[in-house]
């Protein structure tokens, strides 16, 4: 089996990012670039996911959605008493260099959205906030 080596989508000559070694079998993938940042969107084991890399083609960190539904049961109740009047959006999961992982949570009411950082205790803090 052959692994193949995927070119950045740029008008710019970046060199190759060997995007199978980290994640083979990927389907429906597509590349945004920024200045310093590459971002690849794509399906792995039916899971919506996304990379970062840096132009040195190192990957930075892996994000994914997950559902609220499966956050842990004392953050659903850390979330239940502290944010009671906001409805949980989306949950999302992000995997950073050495494999640190963090959690965050999107949360809504009729007048601003939260972005909630989500530790391994259960506790919930605000990371921002944004007005409607």
């Amino acid at each position: 089996m052959a692994a193949s080596v995927f070119a950045v989508p740029t008008g710019e000559n970046y060199s190759t990012f060997s995007f199978t070694n980290s994640f083979k079998g990927v389907i429906n993938e597509t590349w945004k670039t920024t200045e310093n940042i590459l971002k690849a969107s794509f399906v792995f084991s039916r899971v919506r996911k996304e990379a970062f890399c840096n132009r040195e083609e190192n990957i930075l960190a892996t994000s994914k959605v997950i559902s609220p539904a499966v956050l842990p049961e004392n953050t659903k109740t850390t979330v239940a008493k502290k944010y009671g009047d906001y409805t949980m959006k989306e949950s999302v999961n992000i995997v950073g260099e050495e494999h640190s992982a963090a959690d965050y949570l999107s949360m809504a009411n009729r007048t601003e959205t939260l972005i909630c950082r989500i530790y391994c205790d259960g506790s919930v803090t605000t990371v921002t906030r944004i007005r409607k």
